[in-house]
């Protein structure tokens, strides 16, 4: 797997963040957008760890 590049990982982190503002802002927050919220929460430690092994 060719290796991400930092500016890669920030981007997509800040991309999780806002979808997963955009997900919290809901009103009425069914089953699925809960499960939606938690697969973002664990993308964007995924992504903060990503990025804290790609700026060592």
């Amino acid at each position: 797997m060719q290796k991400l590049k930092l500016e890669d990982i920030e981007f997509m982190l800040q991309e999780a963040k806002g979808s997963l503002k955009e997900l919290q802002e809901v009103d009425l927050i069914d089953e699925q957008t809960k499960e939606l919220i938690l697969l973002t929460k664990e993308q964007i430690e995924d992504l903060e760890d990503m990025k804290k092994e790609a700026s060592e």
